[in-house]
């Protein structure tokens, strides 16, 4: 609805258009008048970004309590697989280190009369030593020590996040979910995440 404010009479008005100011004119009953309709009348459009629906603020997803948490799945899994396949090449080059040395010298039997055990003893010494040399080399010209320290060094990464798993307190059933799946991968690690499940359980008790 417009006002019209005449600066002269009806006819003047009529005779000439531009002296009147046309002002829009806002119910003063409704409380909260429409801005958007306000600003639209007098010629100023409103970007579509600047309009946020309701239903837009409704569906917006409100953060979870266990979001860190669950972040770490991924991270986790990550590792378990990396482990697993440098514990499988480091085995490979292990069965292939036995191979290239052979098998290693049987131990002498103990006999306690005649002195053959201590000659045997020693031709079982001079075996070994000569065994071990065999497997150093083979060892060495495969990699071994190379993939030993890159499967513990993989394996303290995953002692790492296990603990810092086991740290964060869960608070929801999914974060307590989580941490029973991710005991499957902490048995030969830290050992940690079990018990940090009954504390969270405890906590959560607590607050009931």
């Amino acid at each position: 609805m417009l006002v019209t404010r005449s600066r002269g009479s009806q006819a003047s008005r009529n005779t000439h258009p531009t002296a009147s100011i046309e002002v829009p004119l806002v119910s003063l009953r409704s409380p909260s008048p429409n801005r958007r309709a306000v600003l639209a009348s007098l010629g100023v459009a409103l970007p579509a970004a600047a309009i946020v629906a309701p239903a837009a603020i409704a569906a917006a997803p409100a953060a979870h309590p266990d979001a860190a948490l669950l972040a770490m799945e991924p991270r986790i899994a990550a590792l378990v697989a990396e482990v697993d396949a440098l514990c499988s090449a480091r085995s490979r080059i292990e069965e292939a280190c036995y191979a290239a040395s052979g098998p290693a010298p049987d131990a002498p039997v103990f006999v306690r009369s005649d002195g053959s055990y201590e000659r045997g003893l020693a031709l079982f010494n001079d075996a070994m030593r000569a065994w071990r040399a065999r497997h150093a080399e083979a060892a060495e010209q495969l990699g071994l020590e190379s993939a030993e320290d890159a499967h513990g060094e993989a394996d303290g990464r995953l002692l790492a996040a296990c603990r810092e798993l086991a740290a964060m307190p869960a608070t929801t059933l999914e974060g307590l979910t989580l941490k029973a799946r991710m005991t499957a991968h902490d048995g030969g690690t830290s050992g940690d995440i079990a018990p940090s499940i009954l504390e969270d359980l405890i906590a959560l008790g607590g607050q009931a």
